[in-house]
């Protein structure tokens, strides 16, 4: 077969950079307009993750105040995340919460280039690699993990599938920088990271055996990696803590008592699950099912979340983005598979489906007809997403709802240099300042409630001088009105707190 002209590959690889603007940009939108209009899964966290990197772009460290469990130090969190690091510097040019939005969208969209270069090097030529990007970037899974808010879980998609790619393409040194930048994601990562190197290096003969040797590189720096996630992280156990989400991917815990009744939760779902798996994977899933040697380093991730009694770890919950490496494999062996298809002379020495070098099966036509079936389907996908829940969750911002509008006048007034608190749902409204709390979450604080005599929030310094507090509160607006606050503002579910207004001096 002919090889392609330089002209259609330098057009094809414009096209992918086209492709990822766009889908950068218009996920950057939808999140931006649904955070607005109040559509978020877990504002607080929004708020949490946006402080961090506001105050680290201002010289304050990770100082953050509205989580109170969580520390204030890059490694002492919950999660090992210093791949939050790469959103500090647009805050020093555009300090908001879009800004870090954007970071994301646009981390997500340059997997595009990773699923491009696996499909090159296991035989498809540049239009079907384009293709091939054009299947990943429409993927229904990979919109829900771009949407799940600030995740850097999610962050970690490019870096998988550079990482997959490199390896293809015996890149030894190139994988290792992939591969340490997908570790600091968060602390399972790493075991993601060493199965999906060992994978490719199943085999035999003196290309294995260098394959052997990238992966032993790659699984050292993992473990290394994963030891310092473990041994700097005092809240390791709150969440996922990394030896229990690999005992629990193994079926380890089936005794423990955490489920609803006899069983445990993982039990009673497991079926529900494994339909979900089916529905989430469609229609991209079918054409993985070709590259399994890439497709298999998803299985310690698929193994923890059919397993794991985490109710909310489901495909199309509260907490999509648990799902997002198994994105970035699904899409990548879709690749690979489409390549092997097409037939031409694969340009990599290590792939990820057949021996080292050779031909291949030669039906560009039917790879071809494979790729615009499949974007048929997601047109289709795509059209009920945007009457869905695209528009649910962006249509207040869009439309101007008065509610929401009125609300954002709310929080508003506000100085932005003064301690706030507000509740769950409108905590994020105030993302970017030192000092911003969350009276729900102080709430759980052993000896802190609404009725507690002191401080409007106690052990907080400083206390907050501003409160935006749900009519459903009553003894917080009580607590606001006790510490000297007076309304400020109110709409038919808020009401806004603060200092007395200062007179006007004469003139």
């Amino acid at each position: 077969m002919r090889p392609p002209s330089l002209r259609s590959e330098h057009a094809a690889r414009l096209l992918v950079a086209v492709a990822a603007v766009v889908f950068g940009a218009t996920h950057a939108w939808i999140a931006g307009m649904t955070w607005r209009s109040l559509r978020s899964a877990w504002p607080l966290d929004l708020a949490y993750f946006h402080q961090q990197v506001w105050s680290v772009s201002r010289g304050a460290g990770f100082a953050q105040s509205v989580h109170w469990h969580e520390s204030q130090s890059l490694v002492g969190n919950t999660h090992f995340n210093p791949i939050i690091l790469l959103g500090v510097p647009l805050q020093w040019v555009w300090p908001g919460l879009d800004a870090l939005l954007v970071v994301q969208c646009a981390l997500v969209a340059l997997g595009g280039v990773g699923i491009y270069r696996l499909a090159a090097s296991h035989g498809a030529g540049p239009y079907l690699g384009l293709g091939c990007t054009l299947m990943f970037y429409g993927s229904a899974p990979l919109w829900r993990v771009t949407q799940s808010d600030v995740r850097p879980l999610v962050w970690s998609v490019p870096f998988l599938l550079l990482l997959a790619a490199a390896l293809s393409e015996a890149r030894r040194r190139e994988a290792v920088v992939w591969a340490c930048l997908a570790c600091l994601c968060r602390e399972e990562l790493p075991v993601i990271v060493a199965f999906l190197a060992l994978a490719h290096s199943v085999g035999w003969g003196p290309v294995w055996r260098r394959r052997f040797g990238t992966a032993a590189v790659i699984v050292g720096v993992a473990a290394g990696i994963w030891a310092a996630a473990v041994l700097v992280r005092p809240a390791s156990d709150t969440y996922i803590e990394p030896g229990m989400w690999l005992l629990e991917s193994l079926g380890w815990p089936l005794s423990l008592p955490r489920g609803v009744g006899p069983d445990p939760v993982w039990v009673q779902r497991f079926g529900d699950r494994v339909v979900w798996l089916v529905a989430w994977a469609w229609p991209v899933g079918l054409i993985a099912l070709g590259g399994p040697r890439l497709l298999a380093g998803a299985l310690p991730l698929l193994g923890y979340l059919l397993t794991t009694d985490v109710a909310w770890a489901d495909w199309d919950g509260e907490g999509p983005h648990y799902t997002a490496p198994a994105v970035a494999f699904v899409g990548g062996a879709a690749a690979v598979a489409v390549g092997r298809l097409a037939g031409r002379v694969p340009t990599s020495s290590a792939p990820f489906f057949g021996a080292p070098r050779g031909a291949g099966s030669g039906k560009p036509m039917l790879a071809a007809g494979v790729v615009i079936a499949v974007l048929s389907v997601q047109c289709v996908q795509a059209v009920q997403a945007w009457g869905g829940w695209l528009q649910e969750h962006t249509q207040s911002a869009r439309v101007g709802d008065a509610e929401v509008r009125a609300l954002s006048e709310l929080a508003a007034v506000v100085p932005p240099d003064a301690p706030v608190m507000a509740d769950f749902t409108t905590v994020h409204l105030f993302a970017g300042r030192a000092a911003l709390y969350c009276y729900q979450r102080d709430a759980m604080q052993d000896h802190v409630g609404p009725d507690a005599p002191g401080e409007l929030l106690p052990g907080r310094d400083p206390q907050p001088q501003w409160a935006l507090i749900a009519t459903r509160h009553p003894r917080w607006i009580a607590r606001a009105a006790e510490r000297g606050l007076v309304e400020r503002g109110r709409e038919r579910r808020f009401v806004l707190y603060g200092p007395p207004p200062q007179p006007v001096p004469p003139l």
